[in-house]
């Protein structure tokens, strides 16, 4: 797919019973991330997504769900800020250790706002409602 130079991959039927290949599949959108090719994993109640790029923002009508989870990727991430969720955060570093700290934060506005200033940031948009339709 990345020899093809999409504008974008979204690859659906990637997550399910087993874990191992869920997670598998995750690892798989590192080499787009790395192409500089926008890539996700979506299913009913969740869209995956690998950045790289020090700054993210999610506009209401884009939103997948509303709430947010982030987990450094290879790494940690230094210089986080969040904006425009319920637990707002300013310049933190997240790191492996930090468990579930970063998990299921509500987007409060009409758009949220996510910037870093190093490292690869794995972000999961979440929704209880099922979008199977």
């Amino acid at each position: 797919a990345i020899s093809l130079a999409p504008e974008e991959v979204v690859l659906f039927g990637a997550t399910g019973t087993r874990f191992d290949h869920s997670l598998s599949n995750v690892y798989n959108l590192y080499s787009f991330c790395r192409a500089g090719i926008p890539a996700s994993i979506e299913d009913a109640h969740n869209r995956i997504t690998l950045l790289d790029g020090g700054a993210y923002r999610l506009p209401g009508e884009k939103q997948y769900g509303d709430r947010i989870s982030l987990f450094p990727f290879g790494g940690e991430v230094t210089g986080l800020t969040l904006e425009g969720v319920k637990y707002p955060v300013t310049d933190a570093t997240l790191t492996l250790a930090d468990g579930g700290r970063f998990v299921s934060n509500e987007i409060t506005g009409t758009e949220a706002v996510i910037t870093w200033k190093k490292g690869i940031l794995l972000l999961m948009e979440t929704s209880d409602t099922s979008r199977a339709g």
